[in-house]
């Protein structure tokens, strides 16, 4: 289910009770308003999109995208890839999972799908994208 904060104010909501956007990430009915994230349901998605992370990252970026075109007078345009990738440290190994609705692999499948050091492939990805959250 969705926030509680969507549920108890006046935006649209979708039957999972997040904001209903549409592909673009605009909220239906709504001109110039766009939501993305935890907060904001994906329309149509597989049953394996997850709503966090990574993908809650892909989709704020293409619905600020579209937000900049809608102000400037022009459509939206801009779709995100659909994709689940997760590194799983199991402590002594460590295994890829990755999905996506085009069926690329990640990173050009330059890394292994299952060996220990994948643990410090995720640890360096953390640190990375924490220094490019907080400074960046």
């Amino acid at each position: 289910t969705g926030p509680s904060l969507v549920q108890k104010s006046c935006l649209p909501m979708s039957i999972g009770g997040h904001i209903d956007v549409d592909k673009y990430g605009q909220v239906k009915g709504l001109p110039h308003v766009f939501a993305a994230g935890d907060c904001a349901n994906h329309e149509n998605p597989p049953p394996w999109v997850p709503h966090q992370a990574h993908m809650a990252q892909l989709r704020a970026s293409a619905a600020a995208k579209n937000m900049k075109a809608v102000l400037s007078g022009k459509r939206p345009v801009n779709l995100y890839r659909q994709e689940l990738s997760c590194i799983l440290d199991m402590k002594n190994d460590a295994m890829w999972l990755h999905r996506s609705e085009d069926g690329r692999p990640p990173f050009r499948n330059v890394f292994p799908r299952r060996s220990k050091n994948l643990i410090f492939v995720k640890e360096a990805f953390e640190r990375i994208f924490l220094f490019y959250l907080r400074y960046l």
